[in-house]
């Protein structure tokens, strides 16, 4: 992902050229049109079944893993990298 946030020497018109970082409009030049709506489509698709069930859980181990990140989030914050 970093080829499609930096780009060396960026052409006037396509980027900051100062910072070689692409702006929106560069970057949907750049990918397509039809590439982005791709990706939003597949988001949608992820999106709304997990949006419509809220309270239920998607996989079996959902559970686990929220309790797992949550060990490991406050592994990082409090310096215990033991628990991460």
């Amino acid at each position: 992902m970093a080829g499609l946030a930096r780009v060396d020497g960026a052409i006037e018109g396509q980027g900051d050229a100062a910072t070689g970082r692409l702006t929106a409009l560069a970057l949907l030049r750049r990918v397509g049109v039809q590439t982005c709506l791709f990706a939003a489509a597949v988001f949608l698709l992820a999106l709304v079944p997990r949006w419509v069930a809220r309270d239920t859980y998607v996989t079996a181990d959902e559970d686990n893993w929220m309790r797992r990140a949550g060990g490991f989030a406050w592994g990082v914050a409090y310096g215990r990298l033991g628990r991460t």
